[in-house]
């Protein structure tokens, strides 16, 4: 239903006619339903040209399982979304944010496991660094699951997420945090046999630094050299290290070694895509995690057919080829045979 007032004032006769100021005009549409430019169903106040009262918002291309929110706008901005005022202060947020990490960082290191001396284990660590995007946490979190479930690493597993999402319940992917939680990770693990796989994925840099973004907070990024300095100084001797962010093939040359494999998304020169809020998956992140390691639990394997999945997308898409490399020396590879015999890792169907 429209309701439209219209008030006129006359402002007075002149010798030129008569002259009409006018003073405002209300327009109201009560309930009305709107096609947005991403497909989403708007239904919902809309007032002096503004979204305004409640609100239900239904995604057609819907993420994390949520397909429909309901919330209330006033002047165009959210203030209440699921009963949960969005009105807050951003200093004391961000104390509390802060407050809250140390907690939240001891309530993840209680989950790790100790070692099983009698075999090879594999620990995971997830870092999802840029939280202006959701993209990379619904990547980690994906990752972390799935390597819980088909690579034993439950209770050998700790993700750090920089997002709006899960600021109150999973830490804060930070230099510090990283570096902590790999010293936790090593006094769990029997660092001359067991693995560590790390995961990051977020943006990179031309001169090669991790993107490490919260909202609201502000965060210094990760210089690869910094990380290869950090890694340096654990014990831990055999390492998986994958980097999916633009130009992450620099991150080679400082980290590697012949006990370390590195997977990157992209050559030292190059970008990598997919990096949208609403996407599930980085392109490369998709075709190695989802894609590949769906069809053969080997890493190097896996790598060999998501550089192919990712080139043919992008030459279907005219993009610019991101060129994925890998750093892959015997040692480590000898290493990972021992622990997938071990731990029951075949090949799929087996």
């Amino acid at each position: 239903m429209k309701k439209i007032i219209l008030t006129l004032i006359i402002g007075g006769v002149t010798g030129a006619g008569l002259i009409l100021t006018l003073q405002y005009i209300t327009f109201q549409l009560l309930n009305p339903v709107a096609i947005l430019a991403d497909g989403a169903v708007y239904e919902g106040g809309y007032e002096y040209g503004k979204y305004n009262g409640r609100e239900t918002s239904t995604s057609a291309n819907p993420t994390d399982d949520t397909k429909q929110l309901t919330g209330t706008r006033r002047d165009g901005k959210p203030i209440e979304s699921g009963g949960k005022s969005l009105n807050f202060n951003p200093e004391i947020a961000n104390e509390i944010v802060l407050y809250n990490q140390q907690k939240l960082l001891r309530k993840s290191w209680r989950t790790l496991q100790p070692n099983d001396p009698q075999k090879i284990e594999l620990y995971f660590l997830g870092i999802s660094g840029d939280g202006s995007q959701a993209v990379f946490r619904r990547e980690i979190q994906f990752v972390q699951d799935y390597f819980d479930k088909t690579f034993h690493t439950q209770g050998k597993s700790i993700a750090l997420i920089n997002a709006r999402k899960t600021i109150n319940e999973i830490p804060l992917a930070t230099i510090t945090s990283i570096k902590r939680t790999l010293q936790k990770i090593a006094q769990r693990m029997d660092v001359e046999n067991d693995i560590l796989f790390i995961y990051m994925s977020s943006h990179g840099s031309k001169d090669f630094e991790f993107s490490l973004k919260q909202p609201r907070l502000a965060l210094p990024d990760l210089p690869v050299q910094t990380l290869a300095d950090i890694l340096a100084d654990l014990p831990i001797r055999w390492k998986i290290i994958v980097v999916s962010a633009c130009y992450s093939g620099g991150f080679i040359p400082p980290l590697e070694n012949d006990n370390t494999l590195i997977i990157t998304a992209s050559a030292a020169g190059q970008t990598s895509f997919g990096c949208r809020d609403d996407a599930e998956f980085t392109y490369f992140g998709q075709a190695y995690f989802k894609d590949a390691l769906s069809q053969t639990n080997d890493f190097i394997e896996a790598f060999e057919i998501a550089r192919i999945i990712v080139q043919e997308r992008e030459k279907a898409e005219d993009y610019e080829q991101s060129q994925p490399q890998i750093h892959k020396p015997q040692a480590i590879q000898q290493q990972l045979q021992r622990w997938a015999a071990e731990a029951h890792i075949g090949s799929r169907g087996n």
